[in-house]
């Protein structure tokens, strides 16, 4: 509908995530992307990354390819890790592994997150910092918002809708993400996203029931927003992007 919004269907995804620790099995939903791109510990100033898990992990940097059953990565592009010293400068270093990945960032006095992700993620020095991206199977991504947004209490309609605004909201961002090595970071900033940990069957069967649904407006996926609470009355998105409002996000009470 003109100026309006629509909830689109685009195919049926595979979500298989029985567990916080189980690995999805997924297969590409047409129109949608496979997977999103995020940046992990996004605004903590991480100097350094430790990763490991239950496997080994397999490395790829550059053609140069290795497997180590731990290693670590710090600002200065220095990758440590069994019998294994390397300076890889600006390099990009592509973790895999065949089970979930343990991995606990660092700033230069404190450990500041642990988290359990599916792999791949690539660390790059940016800065003064380390750059961890994890790309994401789309539907695990979703599910796993859900962990870190909304309480499994809550009705099983609501978890629904809020999958399908979580799967747009993602759509959206990887659209618009040319230029950047990621689409949408892992605070406030965009949606939070804990990886494994929190998630529960509740959010699995949302995610489940969901798969491949997003909101269109003319055509492209919407731009949406949502929050904890609005005071009884929403805002015109222009006052949180400064771009004027689409039709479908002027305020309203609620």
């Amino acid at each position: 509908m003109a100026g309006g919004i629509a909830l689109t269907a685009l195919g049926v995804s595979r979500w298989a995530r029985a567990e916080a620790k189980s690995v999805p099995s997924a297969a590409p939903t047409p129109g949608l992307p496979q997977s999103i791109r995020v940046q992990l510990f996004s605004g903590l100033g991480v100097t350094r990354v430790e990763i490991s898990g239950s496997a080994p992990l397999d490395l790829s940097i550059g053609s140069a390819t290795r497997s180590l059953p731990s290693i670590a990565f710090d600002a200065t592009g220095a990758l440590t890790g069994e019998l294994t010293k390397l300076s890889v400068g600006d390099a990009p270093v592509t973790v895999r592994s065949t089970a979930p990945l343990t991995v606990n960032a660092f700033s230069a006095t404190a450990s500041l997150a642990l988290h359990h992700y599916d792999s791949p993620i690539v660390l790059q020095r940016s800065g003064a910092a380390v750059l961890a991206v994890n790309s994401v199977d789309l539907e695990s991504y979703v599910g796993a918002t859900l962990a870190s947004e909304i309480s499994p209490s809550w009705p099983q309609e609501c978890l629904k809708a809020q999958a399908i605004v979580a799967r747009t909201y993602a759509v959206h961002a990887a659209v618009h993400s040319a230029g950047r090595p990621y689409d949408v970071t892992d605070d406030t900033s965009n949606q939070v996203f804990a990886g494994l940990d929190g998630i529960v069957p509740v959010f699995a069967a949302a995610t489940t029931a969901t798969a491949g649904m997003t909101l269109q407006a003319a055509g492209q996926p919407a731009d949406v927003f949502y929050s904890a609470t609005c005071g009884g009355h929403t805002a015109d998105s222009q006052e949180l992007t400064g771009r004027q409002s689409p039709p479908y996000l002027q305020g309203i009470p609620d």
